[in-house]
C-alpha cells in the first residue's frame, strides 16, 4: 500500500492473482445534518506506514482536509482465511463524534467487470 492509493483500498486480486474483483473498499464521512459527505479517498490527506517490516500490514492515517476528523486503520490480511482486515479507528478532530456519519463505499467489480453494471428502479402502485 502507498499514499498513491489515497489512502483506502483499491483493487483486490481474489480468487485469482490476475484478476481483481474489488475496485475500492473505502468511507463516505459526513455530518448528522445531512448537509455534507466527503469521499475519503478525496477527502483526506492519507499517511501510510508499515506496521511492522515482519507482516503484510500497514497504518493508514487519513486526516480531513480541513482538519475536522481523522480515520486510522490498520490494513491486514490473513492469508489462512482469505481475508483482508481493516481495524479502523474514527475521531472527531472538531466537534463530538455524534456530530458525523461514517459510511462504506464498496465498488465491486466481478471478474474485473464492474464497467457495465447497470441499475432501473420501479414503482410499484400497489
Amino acid at each position: 500500500m502507498s499514499e498513491a492509493s489515497n489512502g483506502i483500498i483499491g483493487e483486490i486480486f481474489y480468487p485469482t492473482a490476475d484478476t481483481p474483483n474489488t475496485t475500492a473498499l473505502q468511507f463516505l464521512i459526513g455530518d448528522s445534518s445531512h448537509t455534507w459527505v466527503n469521499q475519503e479517498k478525496t477527502g483526506t490527506i492519507p499517511k501510510v506506514r508499515l506496521y511492522n517490516n515482519h507482516s503484510l500490514a500497514w497504518i493508514v492515517t487519513n486526516t480531513a482536509k480541513n482538519g475536522d476528523y481523522q480515520l486510522t486503520k490498520i490494513i491486514y490480511t490473513d492469508p489462512a482465511r482469505n481475508s483482508v482486515v481493516q481495524q479502523v479507528t474514527f475521531k472527531a478532530l472538531q466537534g463530538h463524534l455524534a456530530d458525523y456519519l461514517l459510511y462504506v463505499y464498496y465498488d465491486p467489480a466481478i471478474h474485473n467487470k464492474g464497467d457495465n453494471n447497470n441499475i432501473s428502479r420501479q414503482n410499484d402502485a400497489g
